[in-house]
């Protein structure tokens, strides 16, 4: 009814034509009233409606659009949007982000670790905290275990009740804090926080190691570039944590297994989603740490495109 006018964008010498073929079939498979926004319009395009990971990128960046298309990829356009969308994508291309390119690639290496490090944390933080303090103390020197006991016997919640509330309260929070107006968002959450986070502890309701290690996971989920990738682990974060809450490290390692399998096992428009770590190609990981134009003489592998070749070396 709409007519929202689409358009599928690549190189034609550069792109497989297997992948520009498929998102072209995906497309015209489409029967539906309306498509209003590109994000309508990437629900359509997944390979399974009910995975949780995105299997689609969101390009705001005009240099980040120039980049893809030289490297082989697709790039879909939606009349009347602002955002394009981009596949295929690798689970490592959401750490990615277009101004490592122009920073020394020793900073862009930095940079890129530090946010695998953030993922991490942002996912086990508060289950570390649950597993240690609830079935695996001995792990600990003898002094701080007997700190961390003194300090926890004050707290009116155990480990998991207190980490599943204070998460919920920082999830709330981060909510909130996108529904106020920018003017005083920054106000209210500083505040909030603040009087939040001393209230409780003077209440006895949480510990203040598990609010330095919940705020430290709020803060490592917003070092991610593409934020459609975070939004799968602020849920898988809950389940992680009943998990370990039941099991100890146990149930946190069986989680994490499952994650990791699920994640092996994914594809974006045929291209594996853990490229170039599952199957492994010694380039492509490279340049998932050492991004520079200078240093990338042919395009990633796992594209699989007609010209491989980008500079002379």
């Amino acid at each position: 009814r709409t007519k929202t006018r689409v358009a599928v964008i690549y190189i034609n010498d550069i792109a497989n034509d297997t992948l520009v073929n498929e998102i072209q079939k995906r497309i015209e498979a489409i029967d539906v009233d309306g498509i209003g926004e590109s994000g309508e319009l990437q629900t359509f395009l997944l390979n399974n409606k009910l995975q949780l990971f995105p299997q689609i990128g969101l390009i705001e960046r005009s240099d980040m659009a120039f980049h893809s298309l030289i490297s082989g990829k697709v790039i879909v356009l939606v009349e009347g949007s602002g955002i394009a969308l981009l596949a295929p994508k690798t689970f490592g291309e959401f750490f990615q982000s277009c101004d490592d390119r122009y920073d020394n690639k020793f900073f862009g290496m930095l940079a890129r670790l530090l946010r695998y490090a953030a993922i991490v944390v942002a996912l086990t933080g508060s289950s570390v905290f649950v597993a240690i303090t609830s079935f695996h103390t001995d792990v600990l020197p003898v002094e701080y275990a007997i700190s961390l006991s003194e300090m926890r016997s004050n707290v009116l919640f155990t480990a998991l009740t207190g980490s599943l509330l204070l998460e919920f309260i920082m999830e709330l929070l981060r909510e909130a804090l996108l529904r106020v107006p920018k003017q005083i968002g920054s106000a209210i959450g500083i505040v909030g926080a603040i009087v939040i986070g001393s209230a409780a502890i003077s209440a006895g309701i949480f510990s203040p190691l598990l609010l330095i290690i919940v705020s430290t996971s709020l803060l490592a989920s917003f070092a991610i570039p593409d934020y459609s990738l975070v939004n799968p682990f602020r849920v898988l974060k809950f389940i992680l944590l009943l998990f370990t809450g039941t099991m100890g490290f146990y149930g946190f390692t069986v989680f994490l297994t499952f994650v990791l399998a699920e994640l092996v096992s994914m594809n974006s428009f045929g291209t594996p989603y853990m490229a170039p770590i599952a199957p492994f190609n010694f380039y492509d990981f490279k340049r998932t740490l050492l991004s520079n134009p200078t240093t990338e003489p042919v395009r990633p592998n796992y594209i699989k495109t007609k010209d491989n070749k980008r500079m002379s070396e």
